[in-house]
């Protein structure tokens, strides 16, 4: 309580004065308490710390394709004068694989041919680039292609990534283990989990064999999304086999990694396996590995391993781990201490008027109030990331390009508190603003910052794509039409045909409290 008390008394004497709110009385102070040191309560229960994590699935190649170079003609028509031009644009030729999930990939000449000569096969058929096209098509050029023929010996491997949510990753109990140190990785050869089967300091033939052996089983364990990792250590102690299983964090969700120690000789000394819930596999994973003598025995009795996993392996489902909690969350105490008091601010004081009226001069469109408004607010505001935006915008409409883009840069510097739309209108303004001052290079680069964020919209990718077209930039229109496709089906062309610059005005929603909260609950009360 006193810890609410003391930040609520630091919170109310301070902001109301910088925000220009009027000074709250002890009750504001008090009830804010109560309330902040109950919405602490619900901070401490409800703190999981879910983040983003992501697995590695083996697979195989499908399908290997070769486009030849291939020519379009490309309208070009200048706004000023309306001249109209052509080019021919020649694209470069391509080699690429797609894999049984449908994913592709990129790959060079040599990969292709070895695919061709592995798989056995290769059709030709004219290309289609109807749909990464920007002008008419003059020479499509032809496609050469070769498929898996479906058979076990020549299949060819590849992996490919998919995120899932782990919420043990920020965890501090039980179901997360302790980092390891930068001293600890570096002296006993530790490497970062990747899309490898085996990891470890053992080399020679009984090595590669196994590896050739972890390799197939992974591509081929699709079905159950399991992906077995080895870790060979050679003259080494059990402690090290923890080492790796702390600095991996238990792996990922699809993983079972076995650590096996080994004598010089190859002899099997100890084994050590883990993965997120799978403590009968590991178990009996791990007595039949010691059971066996050396490194070469494990190769030679694989398919008892791939027994194993396919009788005790079952994916885990990490959201059981939601409700584990670490210590008090202090930082999740203040952001609640602060939204309540915030709300009782927005009750018992009076947001900046001038702030509100400007809001209201945009919206019916006299913006020459509004300017003045907007200016009023930020000398009491200074560093007001919405007011700054909105003023910007104002002076952009009346062609003073270099005092907007001075409020949207120092917007900009104080956006770190915005939502991920906000931080993409904030790039996409000054990217515009950079245009027309004639500094492409800064536009493109706020431009391609607007892209990051946008999550729904095809405004930045439009704004880019014009700006690409106004430079005769070919090849960034097909790259980002290539970028657009992975995120969403269209052509930027058809998509941006009606598109026209325009800024954007972003708000706080500090419009809800248009008097004095408190005021008007006593006038309710007694009218």
């Amino acid at each position: 309580m006193s810890i609410a008390f003391l930040y609520a008394l630091g919170f109310l004497l301070v902001v109301p004065h910088v925000m220009g709110y009027e000074p709250l009385g002890i009750f504001g102070i008090i009830v804010g308490c109560l309330g902040a040191w109950i919405v602490i309560g619900f901070a401490n229960a409800c703190e999981s710390g879910k983040t983003e994590d992501e697995e590695i699935l083996g697979t195989y190649v499908t399908e290997a394709r070769y486009y030849e170079p291939w020519t379009e003609k490309i309208k070009h028509e200048d706004e000023e004068t309306g001249e109209v031009t052509y080019e021919e644009v020649e694209h470069d030729e391509q080699w690429e694989i797609t894999v049984a999930e449908g994913d592709t990939f990129d790959i060079d000449e040599e990969e292709y041919k070895e695919l061709v000569s592995q798989f056995g096969n290769e059709e030709e058929e004219e290309a289609d680039h109807e749909w990464e096209a920007e002008g008419e098509i003059i020479d499509p050029g032809y496609s050469t292609y070769t498929t898996w023929p479906g058979t076990y010996e020549t299949a060819s491997y590849e992996y490919v990534y998919r995120s899932y949510k782990n919420p043990t990753l920020r965890s501090s109990n039980i179901y997360a283990s302790e980092k390891v140190d930068e001293q600890t990785i570096k002296t006993y050869h530790l490497e970062s989990y990747d899309r490898k089967g085996l990891y470890g300091t053992v080399q020679g033939e009984d090595a590669e064999q196994l590896e050739d052996e972890i390799r197939d089983y992974n591509c081929w364990s699709r079905e159950k999304n399991i992906k077995l990792n080895f870790i060979l250590l050679e003259n080494a102690t059990t402690t090290q086999g923890i080492y790796w299983q702390q600095y991996w964090q238990n792996g990922k969700r699809n993983t079972i990694n076995a650590v096996v120690g080994v004598t010089p000789e190859h002899k099997i000394e100890w084994a050590h396996v883990f993965g997120w819930q799978n403590e009968a596999v590991c178990i009996k994973l791990r007595d039949f590995i010691v059971g066996l003598d050396t490194l070469a025995d494990i190769t030679s009795h694989f398919s008892q391993v791939e027994e194993i996993l396919k009788e005790n392996y079952q994916l885990p489902n990490l959201s059981e781990y939601d409700l584990g909690k670490g210590p008090f969350p202090l930082k999740g105490a203040l952001i609640a201490l602060t939204i309540c008091l915030g709300l009782f601010c927005g009750l018992f004081g009076r947001p900046p008027q001038y702030n509100i009226r400007a809001q209201k001069n945009v919206a019916q469109r006299q913006y020459s109030l509004a300017k003045s408004n907007f200016q009023e607010y930020l000398h009491r505001v200074p560093d007001d990331v919405y007011a700054l935006n909105n003023l910007g915008v104002i002076y952009w409409r009346e062609n003073n390009l270099e005092e907007a883009e001075k409020l949207f840069s120092q917007a900009l510097r104080n956006s770190y508190s915005l939502n991920r739309e906000d931080i993409k209108d904030l790039n996409l303004n000054r990217g515009i603003c950079y245009k027309d001052l004639k500094q492409n290079k800064k536009a493109i680069a706020d431009m391609k910052k607007a892209i990051e964020y946008e999550e729904y919209g095809t405004k930045s990718y439009c704004a880019l794509y014009n700006l690409y077209k106004m430079l005769g930039y070919k090849k960034s229109m097909w790259a980002l039409q290539k970028e657009y496709n992975n995120r969403r089906p269209g052509r930027l062309k058809e998509d941006c045909k009606d598109y026209r610059d325009s800024l954007t005005y972003i708000y706080d929603g500090a419009d809800m409290f248009t008097g004095r909260g408190f005021e008007r609950i006593l006038r309710k009360i007694f009218d």
